[in-house]
């Protein structure tokens, strides 16, 4: 047995490891989102305006899913809410109850992969979920869908490791998909978008 001088040592390097991996996330984190609110705004020129409907840092602090901006290109409008969470090496899990939205990061835990890796006659999204730790949940306030926008748009930013959505199934997402009318893109699509 270690002796408690060399337990207490083990746990204070782990502990300055976690709190240096920390303050690396959420600077990371920071720059990404000042990274975009710079491109949102480098889009205003003659073709374009960007019209602001809540304040940037509402993104990371505010209500999830509700319209952060709208787009106006050559007449044509449209809608994004911009979904974001420091965690992106994780399953960013879109669920559906009976009238709400909800959005759970969940985070793989390799500690239990191999407790559940031959399960047998166990669904695999089952085991998937049972291998994860829950980082977070939050409610989507998702407007209402509207023939006012072209599109209306969930802007997933950083990209998530991946992108489920669970009601009756799990369904695996990718860009060009919808949730209630809403089209899920990344960054990349939406500069592709409105470059046509």
């Amino acid at each position: 047995m270690l002796p408690l001088e060399i337990w207490y040592a083990m746990f204070c390097v782990v502990a300055v490891i976690a709190i240096i991996y920390t303050i690396y996330k959420v600077i990371w984190y920071t720059v990404k989102m000042h990274s975009l609110y710079r491109k949102i705004k480098k889009l205003e020129n003659n073709f374009m305006q960007v019209k602001f409907l809540r304040p940037f840092y509402q993104i990371v602090f505010g209500a999830k899913g509700n319209p952060d901006f709208i787009i106006r290109k050559k007449g044509v409008d449209y809608e994004v809410a911009v979904i974001s969470s420091i965690s992106t090496h994780s399953r960013w899990n879109f669920e559906k109850d009976c009238e709400d939205f909800f959005l759970e990061v969940r985070k793989y835990n390799n500690a239990f992969y191999n407790l559940y890796k031959n399960s047998a006659n166990v669904p695999e999204h089952a085991k998937m979920y049972k291998r994860e730790t829950r980082f977070s949940t939050q409610y989507l306030e998702l407007s209402e869908p509207s023939d006012k926008y072209a599109k209306q748009i969930i802007l997933l930013y950083p990209r998530p490791k991946l992108i489920t959505y669970a009601h009756s199934k799990l369904d695996y997402l990718k860009p060009g998909d919808k949730i209630l009318d809403h089209e899920i893109m990344y960054i990349e699509d939406l500069w592709e978008m409105l470059q046509t």
